[in-house]
């Protein structure tokens, strides 16, 4: 019979794995040239060091403030 650690630990392993799964998934689309936010072009080093860039730095940066402040 499993007691409410065993429980948990599966739990913990499943939100894990979830985690790693969204990390590890590919974008579907290539990165943008020119950023959403403020129509600017997208550095060429942040292009390709990350795939499906849709933003400069700076909206970056603002859109993740935003939403840790909507928290």
């Amino acid at each position: 019979m499993a007691d409410w650690v065993d429980r948990s630990q599966a739990q913990q392993e499943r939100a894990l794995a979830g985690h790693l799964a969204r990390a590890l998934r590919k974008p579907a689309q290539p990165s943008a040239f020119f950023c959403e936010g403020c129509g600017e072009p997208i550095d060429e080093r942040r292009r390709r060091a990350l795939d499906g860039v849709t933003r400069c730095c700076d909206c970056q940066q603002r859109e993740e403030q935003q939403r840790r402040h909507r928290r």
